[in-house]
């Protein structure tokens, strides 16, 4: 999987897991949640905002959170 660090106060990286279009999104505070059905275009545009932190805002709730238990 791609890593890809993000220049953001909030979130440190997210890595995409292309065969099963999973995002894995680390944050600062060491957190990390995956979130299902993210495509290379919407990880393209992600890491290509002018603001990393703006952007999962807007697109948090289009996706699926995935369980930790999956």
């Amino acid at each position: 999987m791609p890593r890809h660090e993000l220049k953001s106060s909030f979130i440190s990286h997210c890595e995409h897991d292309d065969t099963c279009d999973e995002l894995t999104v680390t944050f600062q505070n060491g957190k990390t949640y995956t979130y299902q059905g993210f495509t290379k275009e919407d990880v393209n545009a992600f890491v290509k905002a002018p603001s990393a932190s703006t952007h999962f805002n807007q697109f948090k709730n289009n996706y699926k959170l995935k369980d930790k238990d999956d």
